[in-house]
């Protein structure tokens, strides 16, 4: 009995931190989610104004070729080569704006996960325990690198420069309260998250595999009375 009760309680606490995992790992997709969703739309509206700009490049381009092209027959090159002048400068403005457009946005984030990845090694007031201390614990056994180790190693690159003012604005934004995101910044946004919950959804195979050994054991037969 007491071999089976100590199963059963084995059991209650895979369950409960399998359960934990998996709200992680669900809240940490929703926000991946929420900032490739919003990069996206910011794509979408850099795109129209590129796509609008360039025709007006080319309706600047063209309509100046017209005048220039009809006050040149008529015998007027002067005037023909100030209108294909600044038909050409217009052109060339439009293509340059096409170019740039990148968008921004102010972009919140109340609950941030990442900010006790990075900022804190010893405690985690929103990561549930469990989870917590599998994100702290090795990666090979008796290595000394952590899975948050690896994490924030694989995060730095998207951070800029070590040192530099990127590297410090980027900072203030993922592992603070938000501010204005651009959209590379939001899918860098995005690619970290994906990082650090796939680290918990190793997590939860972990478990499931514990999970599934403690239901394939069965409690020793009692002896026969002698």
């Amino acid at each position: 009995m007491r071999s089976l009760a100590v199963r059963q309680e084995l059991s209650d606490r895979l369950l409960l931190a399998l359960f934990e995992a998996n709200s992680i790992a669900a809240e940490l997709e929703c926000e991946k989610e929420r900032a490739e969703d919003l990069a996206s739309q910011l794509e979408e509206v850099r795109n129209d104004i590129q796509q609008g700009r360039t025709i007006m490049a080319i309706l600047a381009d063209s309509i100046s070729g017209v005048f220039a092209g009809t006050f040149l027959l008529l015998g007027s090159e002067v005037l023909s080569g100030i209108i294909d002048l600044s038909g050409s400068v217009a052109a060339l403005g439009f293509g340059v704006a096409a170019l740039g457009g990148d968008q921004a946005y102010e972009f919140k984030h109340g609950r941030n996960l990442m900010a006790d990845i990075w900022h804190n090694d010893r405690t985690s007031e929103q990561f549930p325990q469990p989870v917590w201390r599998y994100l702290n614990s090795s990666i090979r056994p008796n290595g000394k690198r952590t899975r948050r180790d690896h994490i924030i190693g694989n995060w730095r690159p998207r951070l800029g420069k070590p040192g530099s003012k990127q590297e410090q604005r980027l900072t203030e934004l993922y592992f603070g309260r938000g501010g204005i995101y651009r959209i590379n910044e939001l899918r860098h946004r995005s690619e970290m998250l994906g990082l650090l919950k796939t680290q918990v959804n190793l997590m939860t195979q972990d478990l499931n595999l514990l999970f599934l050994e403690t239901l394939h054991q069965h409690p020793s037969p009692p002896e026969d009375p002698v």
